[in-house]
């Protein structure tokens, strides 16, 4: 189901049109959810999600509100998103909210452990600061599923970078899917603006 268009972030590599958009545009009401969900439980017995949203974490007023809606609901909300883990770092309150809501998996664009690759496309917190707030989701959170995308080919990230990073998801943090993409640079996006 589809939750929201477009990103408030704009990450270096990536140009779509609802890039840098604001909160709370382009997405759906509450209600006009519930409608859509009550009509999916009526009609089909719906109850589990994955929700269409390129960062449902984007701000804690969204994932509140719509916490609030699923309980509304007769049935107990189970769902899989694509969010920031960045984000959950920062605002550790919100990552309770997402469980309650029902997250049962969650994809997180992860891209890079390497401090200066992450700076190039827009992605500035702290390496160890992400990973140690993988490896506390993961603590509190065992059961949900966690999903990570790397991107291959950043400048500045060695092959060794790479293989600790693998290392790191696998073995320490034991995500259940690791998957590696290489570096594709969006036309029109500012890594393709300003090449150099």
């Amino acid at each position: 189901i589809e939750i929201a268009r477009g990103c408030i972030f704009k990450c270096k590599f990536c140009f779509y049109h609802l890039n840098g958009k604001k909160l709370w545009e382009y997405v759906k009401s509450p209600q006009v959810l519930r409608e859509e969900m009550m009509r999916n439980y009526i009609n089909f017995g719906t109850t589990g999600y994955m929700f269409s949203d390129d960062t449902y974490n984007d701000s804690p007023e969204k994932i509140t509100e719509l916490a609030k809606m699923y309980k509304t609901l007769p049935f107990d909300m189970r769902f899989s998103t694509y969010a920031r883990l960045d984000l959950m770092i920062a605002k550790p309150e919100t990552q309770e909210i997402l469980v309650e809501s029902g997250l049962k998996s969650v994809f997180f664009g992860i891209e890079t452990f390497n401090k200066t690759a992450g700076k190039f496309i827009g992605k500035g917190m702290d390496p160890d600061k992400v990973k140690h707030g993988l490896m506390e989701f993961r603590r509190k959170y065992p059961d949900i599923l966690v999903y990570t995308s790397m991107i291959a080919g950043l400048p500045e990230e060695t092959l060794e970078d790479m293989d600790e990073s693998f290392k790191f998801l696998t073995e320490e943090a034991k995500v259940h899917n690791v998957a590696w993409s290489p570096l594709f640079i969006n036309s029109g996006s500012d890594m393709s603006v300003n090449a150099e």
